[in-house]
């Protein structure tokens, strides 16, 4: 599967749009040079002050490639949560990081769009970053950030903000 996605900085959170729900996510990442490779959790939550779950979390078995672009391969499976504890406690694991992610509608964009907020221990908020996830590069390409004033800097190509990266600074 291809996964074709940009990133951005945000110079301010779009309060005029939906947010269709919230993940509280965490992302155990396994050493290697060659592939992003990583064990994560998700927590549907159903109210982001107090973290309150909305149902059973989902484990997820995740390879990437390593591609410096916005469209790269990935594989995903889903994993029992039995076999998803024991993933995320192998000592292979090398990093971790947490963030809440909140999945917004917003109609003049072609993709689905998330904004990430990394912290560590989900205090001191770190980094807020906004992805869009197009299901072709076409859609990529055509899309123009300028018509959104609340974006600011794409980040999509810089390697400190890739998820694995960002797992490191903690």
């Amino acid at each position: 599967m291809k996964e074709i996605e940009r990133k951005y900085l945000l110079k301010s959170i779009p309060s005029e749009y939906v947010i269709n729900r919230t993940l509280l996510i965490g992302q155990y990442y396994f050493g290697s040079k060659d592939f992003d490779t990583r064990v994560r959790y998700e927590l549907p939550l159903s109210n982001i002050e107090d973290r309150a779950a909305e149902g059973p979390p989902v484990y997820t078995l995740t390879i990437k490639s390593k591609d410096k672009t916005d469209s790269r391969i990935e594989h995903t499976i889903f994993v029992t949560e039995e076999k998803g504890k024991e993933l995320i406690n192998s000592p292979l694991i090398t990093s971790f990081v947490f963030k809440v992610r909140q999945f917004y509608n917003i109609p003049t964009i072609k993709g689905e769009v998330v904004i990430d907020h990394f912290s560590n221990e989900f205090k001191n908020k770190i980094d807020t970053l906004m992805e869009v996830e197009f299901e072709t590069e076409e859609d990529s390409n055509s899309f123009n950030s300028e018509d959104h004033s609340w974006l600011g800097k794409e980040v999509t190509n810089d390697p400190f903000y890739r998820n694995i990266n960002l797992a490191n600074k903690f």
